[in-house]
């Protein structure tokens, strides 16, 4: 258990709720969803089809959004849309050409299939509308690496690593989309993606996510236990972060805590983790509630466990 001293009371603490963010309108919500099919997303179209009550129908993975007839027979197209298992087999049979598959919207013409193919495309294209279950909708497309060899490509940028040049890569991902691999870093340095276009060629694309490994975020509390003025808070420690400070603001009606920690800025581990600490204050916190810092919201109180008595000699 950690035992911390109270922070000095700072004019602008690090740790405050976030402004809230203004709720979505319908319309908005009905662009998002048609935007996942490529369809029309101005308000005024949005709100025509509204005035005239076409809806698509409410399922277990998508709301109901206002769409015409037309659209709503592009949907449900799109949505079967398959290879089938004959033409997957034949593509897992040969992934030194294979470079991945998606579906394409180009409403309103009908969606299709686009298999990426590194050669011998006319040939490979003929064998596969024989194969899959919707040949009209199927096109191809030549691209210069097959998906496994990004994926290769991948594991080797991933495996080797730049830190000793001052840059940590985060991750490294295929991208069929561009038949490339994305490099995802954390450096300084502004030549990151001459940096690795130089040893890896030309196919990979990178990003810089962040300039230093770890930054101060604030955390959540769980809960809290009185004990005078020593109380005992439980924080969100999930995430691999580490406790860097907490700050603590006294007011006659409310105690304020905020835990900040040190974030790793690559990807973290999803478990949820409870620390506790204990919180040095300036007088016993009596009938004071306690308030997270980080979300504005009062926090509840937790029981105080029995203390057990000592082992019999």
């Amino acid at each position: 258990m950690i035992a911390l001293s109270p922070t000095a009371q700072a004019a602008e603490p690090f740790c405050r709720p976030a402004p809230p963010e203004p709720p979505r309108t319908r319309i908005q919500e009905y662009q998002e969803l048609r935007e996942l099919y490529g369809l029309r997303t101005d308000p005024t179209y949005i709100r025509k089809l509204i005035r005239r009550g076409t809806f698509t129908k409410q399922t277990e993975d998508m709301d109901r959004f206002p769409a015409t007839p037309r659209e709503q027979g592009y949907i449900a197209l799109r949505d079967g849309l398959d290879l089938g298992t004959r033409a997957y087999r034949y593509l897992s049979h040969r992934p030194d050409i294979d470079g991945g598959t998606s579906i394409e919207d180009a409403f309103p013409r009908d969606p299709y299939l686009l298999v990426r193919l590194t050669r011998d495309r006319a040939k490979h294209m003929r064998a596969l509308r024989r194969l899959v279950r919707f040949p009209r909708l199927l096109r191809t497309k030549t691209v210069a690496l097959s998906f496994r060899d990004m994926d290769r490509l991948a594991a080797r940028i991933a495996r080797t690593g730049a830190d000793r040049d001052g840059i940590r890569v985060t991750s490294a991902e295929p991208d069929i989309g561009t038949n490339t691999v994305e490099v995802f870093v954390i450096t300084k340095r502004t030549d990151a993606a001459r940096y690795f276009r130089a040893r890896y060629g030309p196919r990979v694309r990178t990003r810089v996510v962040a300039t230093e490994l770890f930054s101060l975020r604030c955390r959540s509390l769980h809960d809290y236990v009185p004990d005078g003025a020593r109380p005992t808070i439980g924080w969100e420690g999930g995430g691999g972060v580490t406790l860097d400070h907490i700050e603590v603001a006294e007011y006659d009606d409310r105690v304020e805590i905020g835990v900040v920690v040190l974030s790793y800025n690559g990807p973290q581990t999803a478990d949820s983790r409870r620390v506790d600490a204990v919180v040095e204050l300036s007088r016993p916190l009596g009938d004071r509630v306690v308030v997270d810092a980080t979300t504005g919201l009062v926090v509840p109180r937790r029981a105080r466990e029995p203390r057990r008595p000592p082992p019999a000699p």
